[in-house]
């Protein structure tokens, strides 16, 4: 897939896979919102972005927090007025314990992130596009990472 002048959200952004990846698609042309729950480390990625010649820009979104999804759909929309690839990297285990250690509020956790935050992504992006005249030039490209301990 050509990323050259597509605007790409990238969840999880702001460290590991997710921001090679950001770093990667903005190498490629691609303009990046570098989207994570901590913003100090999406700030740092986009820093490095724009250094190098690229263009990004940061956004704290909590992809479990359907306000703060609904948000970044929409931010992203109002500045570039078009969104064209997220990439939905964001994805947590349960504390880094094995499943037989793990509570069932560290599940509940895990869940709402690498679950209910790939339909929250869902769910807002297509809503905000049906919903403008955008929708034609919008394609989604979502990719999901889950890691698992036993």
């Amino acid at each position: 897939m050509d990323v050259k002048n597509k605007i790409v959200i990238v969840t999880g952004a702001g460290s590991g896979i997710g921001k090679a990846t950001s770093i990667h698609l903005a190498n490629h042309g691609a303009t990046v919102v570098v989207s994570d729950i901590n913003i100090e480390s999406a700030e740092k990625v986009v820093l490095e972005i724009n250094a190098s010649g690229g263009i990004a820009s940061a956004n704290k979104c909590n992809v479990a927090n359907f306000k703060e999804v609904e948000q970044l759909i929409h931010s992203t929309v109002q500045k570039y007025e078009r969104l064209d690839v997220i990439v939905n990297n964001a994805g947590i285990g349960p504390n880094l314990l094995r499943t037989h250690e793990a509570s069932l509020k560290d599940w509940d956790i895990v869940v709402a992130v690498n679950q209910t935050g790939v339909f929250l992504l869902y769910e807002s992006s297509i809503a905000t596009v049906l919903g403008s005249r955008i929708r034609k030039y919008c394609k989604y490209c979502f990719f999901s990472r889950f890691k698992g301990f036993t």
